[in-house]
C-alpha cells in the first residue's frame, strides 16, 4: 500500500524499511515518553491498542486489505501534541510555541548546527546555544501557500480544505535547507 501510495516514485528499499520499522517500533517509546506525565496512548474514546484491518484512504490501491494497529491520542486530553508538551515540561524543556525560527546558528569552520535563532513575537531576535543538539521538530509547509505551490502544484488545484497546523509554515525545514540540508527530490504529503 505504501509503495502504491508513491507510484511513480519508487521508495528505495533502504528507506522503505527504515520507515516500516519506525512504524512498528515507535509506539513503545512514544509511552515510554508519555508515560510519567500520566498521558494514556491508546484510542480516542479509551481501550488498548488492537490489531486489524485499517481504514485506508484509497481501498482500491495494491495492498490497501493489510492488517496493522494505529495508535491515537485521546482528544479528550488535548492530542499528541498536548501529552508531548506535558512530556517535555516535565523534563525542564521550555516549548517556545509563539516564537518563529529565523536561522540556524553554525560553527563557522565545521559548520556544525551549534543552535538556533528566532524571533519573538515583539519582534526582536534571539540566538540560543544548544548545549546537546537541534532537533527541528517545527512541522511542515502545509500552512504555506508559496511552498505548497513549488512542491506540490498539485495540491491547489485538487484541494479544497485541508487540515493543519497554522505553525506549518516551512520556516524549519528552510532553516534546514540553508544549514546545507538537502531536500528530496519529490514533495512529500504534507
Amino acid at each position: 500500500y505504501m509503495r502504491a501510495m508513491n507510484e511513480p516514485h519508487v521508495i528505495p528499499e533502504e528507506d522503505f524499511n527504515w520507515l516500516t520499522n519506525e512504524f512498528a517500533t515507535d509506539l513503545p517509546w512514544i509511552q515510554a515518553v508519555l508515560e510519567p506525565v500520566d498521558y494514556e496512548v491508546g484510542y480516542s474514546g479509551g481501550g488498548a491498542l488492537r490489531w486489524g484491518t485499517l481504514l485506508v484512504e484509497f481501498p482500491d490501491l495494491p495492498g490497501a486489505n493489510f492488517v496493522g494497529a494505529t495508535g491515537h491520542f485521546p482528544f479528550e486530553n488535548g492530542g499528541c501534541w498536548n501529552g508531548f508538551d506535558k512530556a517535555a515540561r516535565y523534563r525542564g524543556a521550555k516549548p517556545l510555541y509563539e516564537h518563529q525560527v529565523i536561522c540556524l546558528v553554525q560553527d563557522a569552520i565545521t559548520k556544525k548546527v551549534e543552535g538556533v535563532g528566532v524571533k519573538k513575537p515583539d519582534g526582536s531576535v534571539i540566538y540560543t546555544k544548544a548545549r546537546k543538539g537541534v532537533l527541528l521538530a517545527t512541522g511542515g509547509y502545509a500552512a504555506n501557500p508559496e511552498m505548497i505551490r513549488a512542491n506540490l502544484p498539485l495540491v491547489p488545484a485538487c484541494c479544497t480544505a485541508a487540515s493543519y497546523s497554522p505553525r506549518c509554515d516551512g520556516y524549519g525545514l528552510r532553516a534546514g535547507l540553508w544549514a546545507g540540508g538537502i531536500k528530496d527530490v519529490n514533495g512529500a504529503p504534507v
